[in-house]
């Protein structure tokens, strides 16, 4: 159900050193709805924070920050996602609301991604998306999320039901997408992005830039290329079983099937815990093992949900 190229700018984060406006940020408050001035009660330091639509907005003694959804400050909701000329309309429109010219902010945080409409509701796609490397993978009834192990998340992957998401805020999808069954997928980086996408640097003026936005594309159709897919274990295939190894194969593979996807990954987690491997290669060997159990001996057949959402994902990469 590919609906042609589409958006893909979601929230922000913006970062200006009070210097790169020539240190006069005093105009900024009289802009802001909503605005307080507050006290950090450790440091003393004062702030002044507001709205801006959409967007929250925070004056510091040394700097101004932005954060909030792009599409929505232009576009009034956020279902919808900024192609990369939108976004250079909502960075300019963002510069005339605070009179101050935020094209050299620099970017702390993006996502990027965008609504597919998917013939099944979003949850049930979420059986087809199996282990990303170096990444926990944690589902939840309306979304999937992958983020890394530690206490910082400077790279997250996400599924998740769009219209539940929506419905939750209080708001209303769009009327085109009442009933629809709205899959999104996104990537969200935060700190170190210039870094991330080989580049000296990543600003507001940057988003509208056509590599920037070729590689963002990259990016995010090569992290869903890079999840390990799950096939859908038949269920009418007893036929097959030729062997006592045959029927142990599709045994193994329906439990591990049925346990769900992470299952896997937390027996290595309970591995690792105990420090049952003195050799670290040994955790790798057993998870390729399992793995092969789980789709051996002729038990799987092509999932037809999970090619709808190859597909997808592949226009998206053929359109930039």
């Amino acid at each position: 159900m590919h609906q042609g190229p589409k958006g893909m700018y979601d929230k922000v984060s913006l970062w200006m050193e009070r210097g790169a406006v020539g240190g006069d940020l005093s105009t900024v408050p009289g802009y802001l709805d909503a605005g307080e001035e507050r006290r950090d009660i450790m440091s003393g330091a004062v702030r002044f924070t507001g709205n801006l639509g959409p967007l929250s907005v925070n004056l510091y003694p040394h700097g101004l920050s932005i954060y909030g959804s792009l599409p929505k400050f232009l576009l009034g909701d956020n279902v919808g996602t900024l192609s990369r000329r939108d976004t250079a309309r909502a960075v300019e429109a963002l510069s005339d609301a605070l009179h101050v010219d935020i094209s050299g902010a620099d970017i702390t945080t993006l996502e990027f991604g965008t609504n597919f409409l998917m013939r099944q509701e979003p949850r049930l796609y979420f059986h087809c998306l199996g282990e990303l490397s170096r990444m926990n993978r944690i589902e939840f009834e309306q979304s999937l999320y992958y983020q890394g192990r530690g206490r910082k998340k400077p790279f997250v992957v996400a599924f998740y039901d769009k219209a539940r998401e929506v419905e939750k805020s209080g708001e209303t999808m769009p009327y085109n997408l009442n009933g629809a069954n709205v899959l999104r997928y996104e990537i969200r980086a935060r700190g170190k992005i210039a870094s991330r996408m080989k580049r000296p640097e990543v600003k507001a003026a940057t988003l509208a830039d056509k590599q920037f936005y070729r590689d963002m594309v990259g990016l995010y159709t090569d992290s869903y290329k890079a999840i390990q897919k799950v096939m859908e274990v038949k269920t009418d295939n007893i036929g097959q079983i030729k062997t006592v190894s045959d029927a142990f194969d599709m045994f193994v593979a329906r439990l591990i099937h049925q346990s769900g996807n992470g299952q896997i990954s937390a027996f290595l987690d309970e591995l690792r815990g105990a420090d049952v491997f003195k050799d670290k290669k040994y955790y790798t060997r057993l998870k390729k093992r399992l793995q092969e159990a789980a789709q051996s001996g002729g038990v799987t057949v092509s999932d037809e949900m999970l090619s709808e959402l190859d597909n997808e994902v592949k226009n998206i990469g053929a359109y930039y």
